[in-house]
């Protein structure tokens, strides 16, 4: 299937500091779960979204300074837009 690729730089809030507000805050948004959290500051995530059933990865790597690059890849544009 083809999957498409979005990148941007977001601003990371001061509730999302550390590792449990992230995975918890990702997974009540997204409906994602996480699958690779093995190197500090990223993060894996992977799913189907639950109205369209459309596959979704999501890979947040924190930057210093409360920035950090997110890279969503998903079947539909749409959802990885909305992501």
């Amino acid at each position: 299937m083809d999957m498409n690729e979005i990148t941007e730089k977001i601003k990371m809030p001061d509730t999302c500091q550390s590792d449990h507000s992230v995975l918890q805050k990702v997974t009540a948004t997204a409906n994602l779960d996480c699958v690779s959290c093995q190197t500090y500051d990223k993060y894996r995530f992977e799913g189907r979204m639950l109205t369209s059933g459309t596959l979704a990865l999501l890979i947040l790597d924190t930057l210093p300074a409360g920035a950090a690059s997110l890279i969503v890849n998903s079947e539909k544009m749409v959802t990885g837009t909305v992501l």
